[in-house]
């Protein structure tokens, strides 16, 4: 006896949900449009909900991070063409992409921070159901640093000092973006 199901997979499969995107917000007073892609690959839980692990590329002005963390996904409606779909990616946004400045003792490098993304969208399956395109807007709070620092001598962990450095300068940052995105799931 054999089984078909159009239009959304068995409980358990495998899915991939890639996003591309930009975002808007302001820095400084300064308005700012940047770019952002996601890659969402997890579990369907049941006819409504997916869950995985994501990681992505966000622009932000002198800054790349690379979003690592759980996102989840709700089909309002899975058994019709079109549907409003909510989720939520709640992660780390990590620097490691971003290069550390050296001058002599003189370095400066970024560091990234907890980041958090509800997203509203419809989900419009293909005529064969075996795929849907989404679009997706949110909201994404990134917390970030960047820091400049003086190596020296200094025994550091003094007045918030890190070992070696004989001066730092942090300036923190909530990056704070409206996000449209596009993207296909399958």
């Amino acid at each position: 006896m054999s089984q078909f199901a159009f239009g959304q997979k068995a409980v358990g499969s495998y899915f991939h949900h890639i996003e591309v995107g930009i975002t808007s917000g302001r820095l400084n007073n300064s308005p700012r449009l940047d770019y952002t892609l996601q890659s969402l690959h997890g579990i369907q839980l049941d006819a409504h909900n997916k869950l995985g692990f994501f990681v992505g590329l966000d622009s932000y002005p002198k800054q790349v991070l690379m979003p690592l963390g759980f996102g989840w996904r709700n089909t309002l409606s899975p058994n019709r063409r079109n549907s409003l779909s909510f989720g939520l990616d709640i992660g780390y946004g990590s620097s490691w992409l971003d290069r550390k400045e050296l001058e002599g003792n003189f370095e400066k490098w970024n560091e990234g921070g907890f980041m958090v993304s509800p997203i509203i969208g419809i989900a419009r399956k293909s005529k064969n159901g075996a795929l849907a395109y989404t679009w997706n807007l949110g909201f994404k709070k990134q917390f970030a640093s960047t820091f400049e620092g003086v190596r020296g001598t200094g025994v550091g962990g003094v007045d918030g000092i890190r070992p070696g450095y004989d001066s730092i300068f942090e300036e923190r940052y909530v990056f704070n973006s409206l996000i449209l995105r596009w993207g296909i799931l399958f």
